[in-house]
């Protein structure tokens, strides 16, 4: 993407990061899955643990918590968030799919192949055929669409391990509707790369 974005495009690359706060406690547990999420806790000196409202029963000082939404420390709490983020991903990469493709289509008609200058830097590549380095990027990729399966038309990539989402998007327009389609409140500041 880098290499399309700076020497076919010519804009610049953006990216950023962010940490979604709290991410396992924003997901709830079905309630058929209480019983996976008990976690008992033993304090030696309850005045040293600095908890108040655990009630414990002496001699033994021991306290049954029972998790209501996904929490920290169960080990299959990494592997529920992350299929919870694969599917965040997916819906966001449907829906900024469908908006990419009708800038592609604008660029590169799709049913008559009239290819329209992509920006300044693009119409300076215009061969005798009339097709410039975009529209013969977008071809190339629409290509490789066919016969992949998959999706290789894209001038974003987007990933997210656990609760940390990852972006990379071409052009500053694309950044307000990345933004808007992935509607996550980012705190980390957005990073250029300019061609």
């Amino acid at each position: 993407m880098r290499d399309a974005v700076l020497t076919v495009f010519h804009e610049p690359l953006n990216g950023w990061t962010d940490d979604v706060a709290d991410f396992f406690n924003h997901l709830p547990l079905a309630p058929s899955e209480y019983w996976t999420s008990c976690f008992a806790w033993f304090f030696n000196d309850r005045s040293e643990s600095g908890l108040t409202g655990f009630h414990a029963t002496s001699p033994i000082q021991m306290s049954f918590v029972s998790e209501l939404r996904l929490g920290f420390g169960l080990s299959l709490s990494p592997n529920i968030a992350q299929r919870f983020s694969d599917a965040i991903i997916h819906v966001f990469k449907t829906k900024f799919d469908a908006e990419e493709e009708i800038l592609f289509n604008n660029i590169l008609d799709s049913t008559s192949g009239k290819c329209v200058p992509y920006n300044d830097a693009d119409r300076r590549t215009v061969d005798s055929n009339g097709m410039t380095d975009v529209c013969r990027w977008i071809q190339e990729r629409r290509r490789l669409t066919v016969i992949t399966g998959q999706n290789q038309l894209r001038r974003y990539s987007v990933h997210m391990y656990t609760d940390d989402p990852s972006h990379g998007l071409c052009e500053y327009g694309t950044i307000s509707l990345g933004l808007l389609t992935f509607a996550w409140p980012y705190r980390e500041s957005v990073k250029s790369v300019h061609p």
